[in-house]
């Protein structure tokens, strides 16, 4: 095994106090996972350098040189390792290259370069759209199509006869609003390639709309009749209230409310969302925007007093429900309520996960007729088809008024290589926008916006497709999901989310949905701001992700013990390699166990966190920037923490509460590990180190261990995965202004905890009455200003 011998040098400058990183010890390799745009011409010699290259090195990449070698490929001579003359008249070419730190080298990856600065559309097969089109005209601009299935249906069709162009297709969308009713798929036959991919356009910007949701003009709304009226607790209010008649107006597919939430498996779509000019309103609520802590006396799993008495005024319990955590506050839920005695005793129709508390609480009630008193507030009687509604001040004829009615994913690409979406907008399901399914591969949505929907805006599953300039919001459920990769041979998928805006997600499945989610290995995402929600900016599994110079703001804002990037992977040690580098994490000021950071739970390993900028940040109670809970061989480097009460904080769980889990971890680590494909032990080198037990290294492979415990039955081996000294804490800035003191529990032996004064360890192993150091931590610089 190969150890790249500067790294060793680095480990043995550290303080002799500290043992050896394992992360440190050796080197892993890069990885290439994207690229920018290149383009050159016949002719010209082209030299590929790093920084067109999107990389991936768990080592960092201050200090370290790559060296590019380019294969031998269509299209182009090599002159040099990394230069080629470009020897092609096609718009396209790939060159298989590799990168190399000088010790490991890189996956090979294919770099598209661009033979032709302009696209030619001129050149392709053009096909037109039109809402005032028909699907049996000749699909010119003068005698439009009028569907995308319709257009589809055409380009299958001159494959079929050989009429293509070999430049390609392009489908001019012409501007306008194109309702679907139901899913418009694309399968593999849909599919261009490398130098000639099916393109769907907006026609020379002008505006297009892919609808699930159908207008409400502004003159339908009819005066709500008194006796609805003054159901409404605010007389004020009264007033202000809009009936629309959905029948009448054939606006009846709205679904209903749904159980779903914290492991609930029930998972209904989404009930009808009402939007006026993009912006979503909301069901008649109370509280109207906050979440609120209303529970006193309370009973099980199901039970508790209204603290505040609210409940005793309504009149009617049918159909209103209850959103938020009311146990512990991370186990997110909907629950519809039962009943409400004179006491304000409420009861829900199904169990929350946990029993029910006072501590922490946050929730609000909604579906309430009596509660309608708020701008942007609806109420929908689903046995009359009436829409009450609160209309925003401003709402006039020439407001876009929306309901969600279909009920279907807009877009669904099934095996499709080689497509192109740009400058549309898809909004208005109660499903899912765009689903990239079954290893679609090198599908590009860019300048597009995607609003509006009950669950997720794009999900991909597949490699080498691109997210790029779109702005995601007003979304259910996840803005984006990525997934794709080989597990067994740690192939990145090099799915890329670029330049985009993802915010105001989460609004219907309020926790553990954020705005991205990364699966797989080698997934993408940089330059994006993500921002506006209610839980997590970003849930990370897998394998070699990288998250580079992105912009995380107002998040979590809800819902706590959460930071915007969660990781939890601790139940795998082979999930590992993600790097977190170059952000920004901010402005957030939440409640208890929240902030704007990075949150490595449950053992989560093998994360390095390098170069970020973290500020303004805090909470009422350990509002962690940074938080590594259990796990072993994450690096935390070179970032800065500014004005944040509570920068960093290393927690050995499984030496604390949750050392009852320890013994069926190493069940579930060693059956893992034994079974792992040697591309692991290749990759991270550490793993070879896993079961290490005090100056024993047992060959993994081979390993079976042997649980040894003392007279009280208390698990008294492997200590280096109970109590792992292998995270790293170093070169990082901290400065807080005298208005920002730090806020982190004292030192205190009883509870095992230690202030070091800007950051905290905490559930230690102590070993002949001395404790052991669980972190490597040097080089950092307090800059603190005081009065």
């Amino acid at each position: 095994m190969k150890t790249n011998f500067f790294r060793l040098l680095l480990v043995t400058m550290l303080p002799l106090n500290y043992s050896f990183a394992q992360i440190l010890e050796y080197n892993h390799p890069p990885v290439i996972l994207g690229q920018h745009e290149i383009s050159s011409s016949n002719g010209d010699f082209l030299k590929i350098s790093t920084d067109k290259l999107i990389i991936n090195d768990l080592d960092g990449l201050d200090n370290k040189k790559f060296y590019v070698n380019v294969k031998p490929g269509n299209g182009y001579r090599t002159v040099s390792d990394n230069t080629v003359i470009i020897e092609s008249e096609n718009n396209k070419i790939c060159l298989p290259i590799t990168v190399s730190d000088g010790f490991s080298t890189s996956n090979e990856y294919h770099l598209t370069v661009n033979c032709n600065n302009v696209e030619k559309l001129d050149e392709c097969t053009q096909i037109f759209i039109s809402p005032e089109g028909n699907d049996r005209g000749k699909g010119s601009l003068e005698n439009p199509l009028r569907t995308i299935v319709g257009a589809r249906n055409m380009v299958r069709k001159l494959r079929q006869a050989g009429e293509l162009s070999d430049n390609g297709v392009v489908i001019w969308l012409k501007g306008g609003e194109y309702y679907l009713d139901d899913t418009v798929y694309f399968d593999n036959e849909d599919s261009g390639c490398l130098e000639a991919p099916v393109r769907i356009y907006a026609y020379k910007g002008e505006m297009v709309r892919l609808l699930g949701s159908k207008k409400i003009k502004y003159k339908w709304f009819e005066d709500t009749p008194d006796k609805i009226t003054n159901l409404i607790i605010d007389k004020d209010a009264r007033g202000k209230i809009k009936m629309l008649d959905l029948k009448k107006h054939r606006l009846t597919q709205y679904g209903e409310l749904g159980h779903v939430g914290y492991v609930v498996r029930n998972q209904p779509l989404p009930p009808a969302m009402v939007y006026i000019d993009k912006e979503s309103m909301h069901l008649s609520r109370y509280p109207n925007t906050e979440n609120f802590n209303d529970i006193k006396n309370p009973v099980g799993l199901k039970q508790f007093t209204s603290a505040s008495g609210r409940v005793k005024l309504w009149n009617s319990v049918e159909d209103i429900w209850i959103d938020g955590a009311v146990s512990k506050p991370w186990e997110w839920r909907k629950n519809k309520i039962s009943c409400i005695d004179e006491k304000g005793t409420v009861t829900m129709v199904w169990d929350f996960h946990s029993n029910i508390t006072t501590d922490k609480s946050r929730l609000f009630y909604y579906n309430i007729i009596e509660e309608l008193d708020y701008p942007g507030e609806f109420y929908i009687d689903r046995k009359k088809d009436k829409l009450y509604i609160y209309l925003p001040q401003g709402t006039d004829e020439e407001s876009d008024i929306r309901i969600t009615q279909s009920d279907k994913t807009l877009i669904k690409l099934n095996n499709v290589k080689h497509l192109i979406f740009k400058g549309i907008c898809f909004e208005g399901t109660r499903n899912s926008a765009i689903i990239l399914d079954n290893n679609t591969e090198y599908v590009e949505i860019k300048d597009c916006e995607i609003h509006s929907c009950g669950l997720n805006g794009i999900s991909v599953n597949g490699n080498n497709n691109v997210i790029r300039n779109c702005s995601i919001h007003h979304i259910g459920a996840n803005g984006v999901v990525l997934a794709g990769g080989n597990v067994q041979t740690l192939q990145a998928a090099g799915n890329v989310i670029e330049g985009c805006r993802i915010y105001d997600f989460s609004q219907e499945r309020r926790a553990y949905n954020p705005g991205v989610t990364l699966r797989g290995v080698g997934q993408v995402v940089r330059n994006t701001e993500i921002f506006n929600g209610p839980h997590m900016g970003m849930n990370i599994t897998g394998n070699n992700h990288l998250v580079e110079f992105c912009d995380f703001h107002d998040c979590p804002k809800e819902y706590s013990d959460m930071l915007a990037i969660y990781m939890n992977t601790g139940g795998s040690p082979l999930m590992r390699g993600t790097v977190i580098r170059g952000n920004s994490f901010h402005d957030v000021h939440g409640s208890w166990k929240q902030s704007a950071g990075v949150y490595l739970d449950n053992e989560t390993s093998g994360v390095l966190v390098e170069g970020n900028h973290f500020y303004n940040n805090g909470a009422e109670d350990a509002g962690w920037s940074v938080m590594i809970h259990g796990g072993a061989d994450n690096v935390i480097q070179g970032n800065v923490f500014e004005n944040c009460n509570y920068p960093f904080n290393i927690s050995l769980r499984l030496n604390g509460y949750a050392s009852s889990d320890f013994e069926s971890l190493l069940k579930r680590w060693e059956t893992i590990l034994k079974t792992a494909p040697d591309v692991y032990y290749n990759f991270y080198p550490e793993l070879n180190h896993y079961f290490d037990n005090e100056g024993q290294t047992p060959v993994i492979k081979d390993f079976i261990y042997h649980i040894k415990r003392d007279e009280k039955g208390k698990i008294i081996n492997y200590w280096d995965r109970r109590t792992p000294s292998t995270n790293v804490f170093r070169n990082n800035v901290i400065y807080n202004s005298p208005e920002v003191p730090f806020c982190m529990p004292e030192t205190n032996e009883k509870l095992n905890i230690v202030n070091h004064g800007y950051y905290t360890t905490g559930a230690f192993r102590i070993k002949d009455g001395v404790r052991i150091e669980n972190l490597i931590s040097y080089g950092n610089k307090v800059l603190n200003n005081k009065k």
